[in-house]
């Protein structure tokens, strides 16, 4: 998709040599598909949402991440690199992860479904919402 966007599209998002298919131009301000970034327009930083703000970590995942705070984001993804990196999922079926003794501590099962990996690290993390 992003080789067609460079090629039929300018930096203004007007397509190239097209100025009369205007219906095509206006749809795109309208719902503002611009390549610039809103934020860094006004100024203002953007908030983080519910998932990159910074939590505090208890006990088991503590140790596993090795860090008080993180965002839900990183300990997932840190979570997911500690599978892949140390051959986790069952060779049969992807989907399962059996978890080594350091893992184990922190998902307390002895098999487990990849969808419910956030569900049990995220009973680790508190957040602290701050208005």
């Amino acid at each position: 998709m992003n080789s067609i966007r460079v090629k039929l599209f300018n930096s203004k998002n007007k397509i190239i040599g097209y100025e009369s298919f205007s219906p095509l131009n206006r749809f795109m301000a309208k719902y503002n598909y611009g390549t610039t970034d809103k934020s860094s327009e006004s100024g203002k930083e953007k908030k983080p949402n519910g998932l990159q703000i910074e939590c505090e970590i208890k006990s088991p995942l503590k140790e596993f991440i090795n860090t008080d705070t993180a965002s839900r984001v990183f300990v997932l993804k840190y979570a997911w690199k500690y599978i892949k990196d140390n051959n986790l999922q069952n060779p049969d079926m992807k989907r399962k992860i059996i978890p080594d003794n350091k893992l184990k501590q922190v998902l307390e099962k002895d098999e487990v479904d990849m969808l419910e990996i956030p569900k049990l690290l995220f009973k680790h993390v508190v957040s602290h919402r701050k208005e």
